[in-house]
């Protein structure tokens, strides 16, 4: 028995020893037909046999570097295969390259070298064909081994050579070995701490916390997998300025970094109990990944779907969000036909009209709920609640109630707020139209819709005999300048400019509140005498601010359990520059972490139950102003607004010089 098993084994060896003569075999044959035709200057043909050898042994330096050479030829249509001063073709210098790193001691590949002005016994030279081979797509995984052995080998020789450490770590990376990856990444982030070439390691490092971000992101470690791409988000914009990102094989530029961080917020969520939903970290790095990368349809749609399901603190849908999640489907469709959201469009839509018709009510706030913002609730009163208050005196004045006001400011400050406050104020009607519902592609559309708003507030006048407040939001997509519009555009403004008219002749208790961020984009005749009149909303500053803020922090607090030593001043100083919704947000985020301090600490003696000043600073401490993005974009524009609107280009300077770190403060702290 045993002796029959023997043989079966010698059998099954001597099989597979003469499979592999034969491909040793067939593979010479292949090589030396090749050679051949290389000789007879037909490079295709040699090109042809030079594949065929490769399939069979992908490892041999000598037949790269025929096909490298007869590539080169071929693209430069050359017909001397003598000629020595050859141009390499893209093709041609890879397969060379290869030779080379494969064979560094073959006479060949020396003389190569010593033309491109390289050493071969180099580990910089080492480092640099390496490099070259890694970055190309569907490298054999025996070459992969080879470049995996002379880097173990060039790391053992030189154990503090970053570039040597950081290809091996690609490789880790590329073949799903996160084990040592995560090594190979630890070494790499110490040796580059440990160095004084910062300039020279910051790409290293920047693509070595990507993949280290993207290893947790595949471990579902989304907690590890954000603060890691956090670092290199911080190091993105120094890095994009100094090279252009290329594929590398592992990542293929800083949108891949934003987007799989915005996928780690969504997903960290998904753990019960752990924390708020993150929407606005969500969308900020959405938005950035698409401005990277404009093609990517997948990145459109997952922003879509985001939006779709937006909600205030309600829970009730926001229209906006709904239209710019259509906006962002339809965009998606655009660059992939193949991305089915035609329902999900539907039903969206189907959303819109159900909360537009939830929104025509009675708002409750008044102006008592309104903190600050004086002037503005003076003048909503003068033009629209004390006429109603006091009708005849008005009237023997020929003053009637209603009229257009515009509030420009920054955003998250009020705007809407007092808007609704104001309905409120005098128990009004209150419609809310978003301005980019109002807009559409078709011919005379824009003008009907916007005829529709108005005759609809005319008729809830009439038949409630109440008044009516109609507030538009972001009127400068609406009704943008005149010079910079088409004629169709130019038609919605003038039809607006009617309807204002309009209502001013019927005496009907109707107010038009418009909002926008960017007064500067509007049309001139909607701010002239009879149309909208214009009134800022922004954060106050000075005493006047500070006390503010102070009343909005005791607003937001409740109904909160407060230690009596809450320092409201402090809290008042260290957000100056924050809009009342910002107060709000870290209110809310302190509020929170008060209640899982509570679960965590359920079962044991000690329970912290009181808000101290120092929860309020921590989260200061991470909750940026929503200001500082609208400062950008204010001083992009400052010679076209710094005349009309001084105050808006003033107070952006000083939000960005009290509020904004540097680049390389952020940078420095990772290191």
């Amino acid at each position: 028995m045993k002796s029959q098993e023997d043989n079966e084994n010698k059998e099954e060896e001597n099989l597979n020893l003469q499979v592999e003569n034969a491909r040793n075999s067939l593979f010479d044959a292949y090589y030396s037909r090749g050679n051949y035709y290389f000789k007879k200057n037909d490079y295709s043909k040699a090109i042809d046999n030079c594949n065929k050898a490769i399939e069979l042994d992908p490892t041999d330096p000598h037949v790269y570097l025929m096909r490298g050479v007869s590539l080169s030829f071929l693209d430069n249509e050359e017909e001397d295969a003598g000629k020595r001063d050859i141009i390499l073709s893209d093709a041609g210098k890879r397969d060379i390259m290869l030779a080379m790193f494969l064979d560094p001691d073959s006479t060949a590949s020396q003389s190569i070298a010593k033309n491109m002005g390289l050493s071969l016994a180099d580990d910089d030279t080492l480092i640099f064909l390496a490099t070259y081979i890694l970055d190309y797509e569907n490298i054999h995984e025996k070459i992969i081994e080879v470049v995996l052995n002379r880097l173990d080998k060039s790391i053992e020789k030189n154990p503090n050579n970053i570039m040597s450490h950081y290809l091996r770590y690609r490789i880790y990376f590329d073949k799903d070995d996160y084990d040592k990856a995560l090594n190979a990444g630890d070494k790499i982030m110490k040796l580059i701490s440990e160095s004084k070439e910062s300039q020279n390691t910051d790409f290293v490092l920047y693509h070595t916390l990507a993949i280290m971000g993207s290893i947790h992101f595949s471990n579902n470690t989304y907690d590890k997998a954000i603060e890691y791409f956090d670092k290199a988000i911080c190091l993105f914009d120094k890095i994009k300025d100094m090279r252009k990102l290329k594929n590398t094989g592992i990542l293929t530029d800083g949108a891949q970094v934003y987007f799989k961080r915005a996928v780690s917020y969504w997903e960290n969520f998904s753990e019960e109990g752990k924390h708020l939903f993150p929407a606005d970290k969500i969308l900020d790095d959405l938005d950035k990944a698409i401005e990277l990368d404009k093609s990517n349809a997948f990145y459109y749609s997952v922003r879509g779907h985001l939006y779709s399901g937006a909600t205030d603190k309600n829970g009730k849908p926001l229209i906006d969000a709904l239209t710019k999640a259509i906006e962002d489907y339809e965009k998606a469709i655009e660059i992939d036909p193949n991305i089915d959201k035609k329902q999900e469009i539907e039903k969206i839509n189907q959303k819109i009209t159900e909360q537009k018709s939830l929104q025509q009510g009675e708002p409750t706030k008044t102006f008592n709920d309104v903190i600050g913002l004086d002037d503005v609730k003076k003048r909503i009163s003068e033009v629209l609640i004390d006429p109603l208050k006091y009708p005849d005196i008005f009237e023997q004045s020929g003053i009637k109630p209603g009229g257009a006001i515009l509030l420009y400011g920054p955003p998250r400050c009020g705007k809407t707020f007092i808007a609704e406050s104001a309905a409120g104020q005098c128990k009004a009607k209150f419609i809310r139209e978003d301005s980019a519902t109002l807009t559409s592609k078709w011919y005379g559309e824009t003008e009907k819709m916007i005829k529709d708003v108005f005759d609809n507030a005319k008729s809830k006048a009439k038949a409630t005999k109440k008044p009516v407040v109609v507030f538009l939001d972001e009127v400068d997509a609406l009704f943008p300048k005149r010079e910079s519009i088409t004629q169709h555009e130019r038609d919605s403004v003038t039809q607006f400019l009617i309807e204002v008219d309009k209502i001013r002749k019927t005496g009907l208790p109707v107010l038009i509140i418009g909002a926008t961020n960017k007064p500067q984009h509007i049309d001139g005749a909607m701010v002239s005498s009879g149309r909208f009149e214009e009134m800022s909303v922004m954060p106050p500053e000075g005493n006047e601010g500070h006390e503010l803020r102070i009343d909005l922090f005791r607003k937001y607090m409740q109904p909160s359990t407060l230690a009596e030593e809450i320092n409201v001043e402090l809290l008042a100083e260290k957000t100056k520059f924050h809009t009342p919704a910002d107060m709000e947000k870290i209110c809310e985020e302190v509020k929170r972490r008060q209640i899982y301090s509570k679960i965590e600490m359920m079962g044991k003696k000690k329970r912290k139950s009181e808000i101290t000043t120092t929860d309020f600073l921590e989260v200061i401490g991470t909750q940026r102003s929503s200001l500082v993005k609208w400062a950008r974009e204010t001083l992009s524009e400052e010679p076209q607004i710094k005349d009309q609107y001084p105050k808006l280009v003033e107070l952006a300077k000083k939000v960005l010089e009290e509020t904004t770190p540097s680049d390389d403060e952020k940078i420095e702290g990772y290191r």
